[in-house]
C-alpha cells in the first residue's frame, strides 16, 4: 500500500492530534518562524466568550427603575425602562440611536453613547445605566482583545483619581479605548529604554529564533519528501508517534514561550543583577485584589479557586500586574558603604570559577542557599528603595496635586507587592505564597503552567542568560532536584513527559524517518556551526551533549515560577520604606527632581480600598474641581461638570446616583 500525505495526516488525526494542512509539493508544511496557535487555548477562549455572552444581572432591577426618574440630564427615557434589556448589545449601534450620535465630535463619546443607548441630545449621567460594574464592563467590552481573555488590572488602573475618577469612568464604558502614542510618550518610552540598557545590556535573539525556525521547517519539508514513497503501515505509524513528540516540542504554546521568556529576564536575571550589583530596572511583580473587600490576597490558600464560582470574572482575585522602573540596594544610613555587594562578589568568585566569555556560571541551587546567609549578616543595614521614573517634555514636575499623589501610591503599590511576593511578614506558613501566585497568574492568562517550553525558546533564554540557565538545565536534563520543596515534591510524583531536544537539534542532518533511539548523540555540528554564523559567539560552548539529549524533566512555566519564587524570596528581609518618584526630562534625559516618600501601609490600604469600591461599583466616581483639567478630556462636550450641569442644588441633582450607591450596598 502506497501511503500518501493525507493517509499520514488522517492517521496523526487520529490520534487526536490537531495539525495544520500539510503540503503534497515543495512548500514547507510549518512557516519557518511563527508556531501554529494553540488549539486548546482557542477553545477555551471560546468557551470563556460564549459564558460571557450569557451574563445578566438584573438584581438590581428594581432600583434601575427607580433611578431612571433622577437621571440627570436626560430628556427622554431609554433603554432604562426596558427590563429585559441584554448587555450583549452594548457596543453594537441601534439603528435610531446611531443616527443621533454620529455627529458626536470623538470615537470615545461615540462608543459610550452607543454602549449606554444614549442619544445625541443626552448629556452623559453621572452614573452607569447598565448593570455591569466597571470592571466587569472592562473585562468584557475591551479594545484590547487581551483584558477579555484574561480579565485583569494594572497598577495604574488602581489609581482612579489620578487625573478625573469621572473620565475613567466614562473611559472605562467607552470599552477602553487606545490612544495612538504621542510624542511625550514616544520620549518616555525611549528615555526607560536608555535606563533600562545602561543596566541590562540586551541580547537580540530574533536572528537565531528566525534561524532554529527555518531549520525545523526545512527538515519537515525533507520529511514530507522522504515519506511519500512509504507503504509500510507498521513503520507509518511509528513515524507518526515520532513526528507527534517531535511537534510538541518543536512548537509550544507562543504564549507559554513569552511568559517563560519575561520571567526568566525580568525576574530572575533582573533580581540576580540586583542582589550582585545593587540596582536592576523594569522588574516584574503582581498582586491580587478582593475587590469585594478592598484589601490584597496575602496567603496562599486564598489563591485557591472555588469550584462553585459561577461567573468567569473573578472578582475576589484580580490579577494586578505593574513592572518597577528601579530598584536599588544600599545602606540606609550610607550611601558609600558597598559592603554587602562586594561580600556578595567574593563569594561568587571564591565559589563559581567557571566562566563562558565574561560571565561566571552561576549553579543557582548553591547560590541560592550561600546568598541567604550573607543577607542575614547585612538586614539592620542595607534595604531596597523602590523608584518610579516619569518623564516630562520639559523641566518642570505637574501642578496637579491629585497627578503627584497618584505617583506617590504607584510606588506603594509596587513595594507592597514586593513584600507579599517576599514574604515579608516571615510567615514560615506562607512561605511558598511567591510560588502559588506566579502559578495563579500563569493560569488566569489561561496558560497550562506544566507544558513544556519550546525548544526553541528555550535555546533563546539560554542565549540571553546561559550563565544562569545552563547549569540549572543540565539539572532538569538529569532529573536532579533543584532545592525549591514544592517544586521537587511535584515533580518527584509526576510522569516523566518526552521531552528530547536532539530530535530537534540533530534533525538538520537527518530526517525525521532517520532512527534517533540510539544511545549516542546525534551529529549537530552543522546546526551549530550555522547558528555560530549568525553572531560572534560560540554555541557549542552552551548547546552541549549535556543539553542535547532526552531530558528527564522538561522546562516548563512552574520551573520558571520555582525560580522567581526563589529571588524574591531573597529579599524577605530588605525591604525598605523608602519610595521615590523621579522626573526626567525626555529631550535631555536629565533627572532634575526626585522625589521622596514614606511607605504607609495603612494610607495604601485606604487608597486600596475605595479603588475597589471604584471598581466593584459599590460607589460612584468623584469628578475633578478644577476645570482646566476639562480641556484635556474626550468627553467635555457632554459632560455635566464643566457644562455647569451640577449648579445649583448638587444634591437635589445627583439624588438618582446616590440612591442607586445606597441599594446596591444593601
Amino acid at each position: 500500500m502506497k501511503v500518501s500525505m493525507r493517509n499520514f495526516q488522517n492517521v496523526l488525526r487520529g490520534q487526536g492530534k490537531v495539525l495544520p494542512e500539510m503540503s503534497t509539493g515543495s512548500q514547507s508544511l510549518i512557516p519557518p518562524i511563527v508556531p501554529p496557535k494553540d488549539v486548546s487555548n482557542t477553545t477555551n477562549d471560546h468557551e470563556r466568550r460564549r459564558k460571557l455572552k450569557k451574563i445578566m444581572d438584573d438584581e438590581d432591577m428594581e432600583a434601575r427603575l427607580i433611578l431612571k426618574k433622577f437621571t440627570i440630564g436626560r430628556e427622554k427615557e431609554t433603554v432604562l425602562d426596558i427590563a429585559e434589556a441584554d448587555n450583549t448589545n452594548i457596543g453594537k449601534d441601534s439603528s435610531g440611536i446611531e443616527q443621533g450620535i454620529q455627529l458626536l465630535p470623538n470615537d470615545s463619546l461615540y462608543q459610550i453613547y452607543a454602549n449606554w443607548n444614549l442619544t445625541e441630545n443626552e448629556m452623559l449621567p453621572l452614573y452607569n445605566p447598565r448593570n455591569l460594574n466597571p470592571y466587569q464592563f472592562h473585562s468584557r467590552f475591551n479594545s484590547d482583545v487581551s483584558y477579555t481573555v484574561s480579565p485583569r488590572l494594572s497598577v495604574t488602573k488602581l489609581l482612579t483619581d489620578r487625573w478625573c475618577e469621572l473620565r475613567e469612568y466614562y473611559t472605562i464604558y467607552a470599552g477602553s479605548p487606545q490612544y495612538k502614542a504621542t510624542n511625550a510618550i514616544k520620549l518616555g518610552l525611549e528615555r526607560h529604554s536608555e535606563l533600562e540598557q545602561e543596566l541590562h545590556r540586551p541580547v537580540d535573539t530574533s536572528i537565531l529564533i528566525g534561524t532554529l525556525a527555518t531549520c525545523v521547517s526545512e527538515a519537515i519539508a525533507r520529511f514530507e519528501q522522504s515519506i511519500k514513497d512509504i507503504d509500510d503501515p507498521v513503520l507509518l505509524e511509528k513515524l507518526s508517534i515520532q513526528f507527534e513528540k517531535f511537534w510538541k516540542i518543536a512548537y509550544g504554546s507562543p504564549d507559554v514561550a513569552k511568559l517563560s521568556l519575561d520571567w526568566s529576564e525580568q525576574i530572575i536575571e533582573r533580581l540576580f543583577t540586583l542582589i550582585t550589583t545593587s540596582e536592576a530596572r523594569e522588574v516584574l511583580v503582581h498582586g491580587y485584589v478582593n475587590l469585594h473587600n478592598g484589601a490584597f490576597v496575602s496567603k496562599s490558600e486564598d489563591l485557591q479557586r472555588n469550584d462553585n464560582t459561577t461567573s468567569d470574572i473573578d472578582s475576589q482575585r484580580v490579577l494586578v500586574s505593574g513592572v518597577v522602573d528601579y530598584f536599588k540596594l544600599s545602606n540606609k544610613n550610607d550611601i558609600s558603604d558597598v559592603s554587602l555587594i562586594e561580600d556578595i562578589r567574593d563569594h561568587l568568585d571564591y565559589h563559581f570559577k567557571d566562566f563562558i566569555g565574561n560571565k561566571q556560571m552561576i549553579v543557582l541551587t548553591d547560590f541560592l542557599k550561600d546568598i541567604v546567609i550573607l543577607i542575614n549578616d547585612h538586614t539592620s543595614d542595607f534595604s531596597v528603595k523602590t523608584t518610579d521614573v516619569k518623564t516630562r517634555s520639559w523641566n518642570r514636575i505637574p501642578d496637579s496635586i491629585s497627578v503627584l499623589n497618584a505617583a506617590k501610591f504607584q510606588t506603594f503599590y509596587y513595594r507592597k507587592m514586593l513584600g507579599l511576593l517576599a514574604n515579608e511578614s516571615h510567615d514560615k506558613d506562607n512561605k511558598y505564597f511567591a510560588y502559588y501566585s506566579l502559578l495563579e497568574n500563569a493560569r488566569q492568562r489561561g496558560l497550562d503552567v506544566d507544558e513544556p517550553v519550546d525548544v526553541i525558546t528555550i535555546i533563546s533564554i539560554l542565549r540571553k542568560n546561559y550563565h544562569l540557565f545552563y547549569n540549572d538545565f543540565v539539572k532538569l536534563a538529569n532529573g536532579d532536584k533543584i532545592d525549591f520543596e514544592p517544586f521537587d515534591k511535584f515533580m518527584s510524583q509526576r510522569t516523566s513527559i518526552d521531552y528530547d531536544v536532539s530530535s530537534i537539534i540533530g534533525i538538520t542532518e537527518q530526517t525525521l524517518t532517520d532512527d534517533f533511539s540510539s544511545d549516542e548523540v546525534p551529529m549537530h555540528s552543522h546546526m551549530i556551526d550555522k547558528i555560530n554564523e549568525i553572531e560572534d559567539f560560540n554555541y557549542y560552548e552552551i548547546l552541549t551533549p549535556k543539553l542535547i539529549k532526552k531530558w528527564t524533566i522538561a522546562p516548563t512555566l512552574r520551573y520558571f515560577a520555582a525560580r522567581s519564587a526563589q529571588f524574591y524570596g531573597l529579599f524577605e528581609s530588605l525591604l525598605g520604606d523608602s519610595t521615590a518618584v523621579e522626573y526626567h526630562n525626555g529631550k535631555t534625559s536629565q533627572n532634575f527632581h526626585t522625589s521622596l516618600y514614606n511607605y504607609d501601609v495603612e494610607e495604601l490600604d485606604r487608597h486600596n480600598s475605595r479603588a475597589s469600591t471604584f471598581w466593584n461599583g459599590s460607589r460612584f466616581p468623584t469628578y475633578t474641581n478644577d476645570l482646566n483639567k476639562c480641556n484635556y478630556c474626550d468627553f467635555k462636550s457632554k459632560c455635566l461638570v464643566p457644562n455647569h450641569g451640577l449648579s445649583g442644588d448638587l444634591d437635589k441633582q445627583s439624588l438618582g446616583a446616590r440612591l442607586s450607591e445606597f441599594m446596591h450596598l444593601n
